[in-house]
C-alpha cells in the first residue's frame, strides 16, 4: 500500500483491506512535510487515531540510513489530541509532521505522521429562543461540532419580532458548544431549551436562536481488559474493523486494583493487532477475541494491557 519510491507523500487507503468499502481513510506524511486533510461539501473531519513516530521500517524510508528506521516502536499517544484540535469538525486542515508540533518521541529516528480519519456528513438544527432544540439520530450517536446561542443573521427566527431585536448580528456565546456537547454527545437523542436559563444571555435585548451543527456517528469503540473477552456484535449487519491495539496508551483505562508499575508505560502498541482483528472479525455478524498474550503476543512485558477496537456495523455485502 505504501509508495516507497516517493519521499514526500500523503497516502489515502482503507484501513483494512477486506470487507465492505469504508469511508475511513489513512493519511501518512513524512517528517518535515505537511498533512492536508479535506472533505467535500459540508462534510467535516472526524479523527479516529493519530501517531507521530514510526511503527514500520519501510514507510518514509527512501534515502534514509538504516539507523533512522530500525526503531519501529516509536509512539506518541498524545498525537491524537494535537491533530483533533487542529482538524476535528473542519472541512479541511493542515498539520505539519515535525517535532515543533508534536515533540520528539524517539530522538534519532526519522518519523512520520499517520492519521486515521473520516469525512462525516453534518446536519444543522436551528431553534428559536424559548423553544426546545430536539436532535436525534436514527443510526449511531450524536456528535456536536459547532453551536451558537445568539444571532448572526437578521432573517432567522424573525417573524413578528420588532426590528430592534434583530439588528445585532454579532451575538455569539462561545460556551454554547461546551453546553451542547455535554448534554448531547454520545446519545441517540437529546432535548435542550434555547433559553437564557440554559446558556445565559450573550446580548441583552436581542431575540436569539440556537444554531447547532452535528453529525450521527456510527463508529463504535470496544475496550477489553487483559485476560477478558472482547465481544463484537452487529445483528444482521457485518463487522468492519477500522483500528485496533493491544497494549496501553492511557494509564487510567483498565487500572482498577493494578499496581502503578503495570500502568506507567503508555507507549505500548502492537501494530499487528489490526490484522489479527480483521482476519477474525471482518464480515461476520459477531465475533469474540480474547485480550491476551496468547492471541496477540506481549508488546510490553510487565504492563497490564487492554484491547482497544474501533469498528462499525455495515450492510452485509
Amino acid at each position: 500500500m505504501v509508495c516507497k519510491e516517493l519521499l514526500l507523500f500523503i497516502l489515502l487507503v482503507p484501513v483494512c483491506c477486506s470487507g465492505c468499502k469504508a469511508d475511513i481513510e489513512t493519511s501518512i506524511t513524512c517528517e518535515s512535510t505537511s498533512s492536508q486533510l479535506s472533505c467535500a461539501g459540508t462534510d467535516v473531519i472526524e479523527i479516529y487515531s493519530a501517531n507521530y513516530g514510526r511503527t514500520d521500517s519501510s514507510i518514509c524510508s527512501q534515502g534514509k540510513p538504516t539507523s533512522q528506521l530500525v526503531n519501529v516502536k516509536c509512539f506518541l499517544p498524545q498525537a491524537i489530541d494535537s491533530v483533533s484540535q487542529r482538524c476535528s469538525g473542519k472541512t479541511n486542515c493542515e498539520v505539519t509532521a515535525n517535532n515543533a508540533v508534536f515533540t520528539d518521541p524517539c530522538v534519532g529516528t526519522y518519523k512520520y505522521l499517520e492519521i486515521t480519519y473520516a469525512c462525516i456528513p453534518t446536519e444543522m438544527s436551528i431553534t428559536c429562543e424559548s423553544f426546545p432544540s430536539q436532535i436525534s439520530c436514527e443510526m449511531g450517536s450524536i456528535k456536536i461540532y459547532k453551536a451558537n446561542y445568539g444571532r448572526t443573521d437578521s432573517s432567522v427566527c424573525s417573524n413578528n419580532k420588532p426590528s430592534e431585536q434583530l439588528v445585532n448580528v454579532n451575538c455569539y456565546l462561545p460556551k454554547t458548544l461546551d453546553v451542547m456537547s455535554k448534554r448531547c454527545d454520545g446519545k441517540t437523542s437529546c432535548e435542550v431549551m434555547a433559553t437564557n436559563d440554559v446558556f445565559s444571555d450573550p446580548c441583552y435585548g436581542t431575540y436569539k436562536y440556537l444554531e447547532v451543527v452535528y453529525a450521527c456517528l456510527s463508529v463504535k469503540k470496544s475496550i477489553t481488559c487483559e485476560h477478558e473477552l472482547a465481544k463484537l456484535q452487529c445483528g444482521s449487519d457485518a463487522i468492519k474493523i477500522y483500528s485496533a491495539n493491544y497494549g496501553r496508551t492511557d494509564k487510567s483505562i483498565c487500572s482498577v486494583d493494578k499496581p502503578l508499575s503495570q500502568l506507567t508505560n503508555v507507549q505500548c502498541m502492537l501494530p499487528k493487532a489490526l490484522n489479527i482483528l480483521c482476519s477474525r472479525c471482518d464480515g461476520k455478524k459477531s465475533c469474540e477475541v480474547e485480550a491476551s498474550n496468547a492471541v496477540f503476543s506481549d508488546p510490553c512485558v510487565g504492563t497490564f494491557k487492554y484491547l482497544e477496537i474501533l469498528y462499525d456495523c455495515l450492510p452485509d455485502c
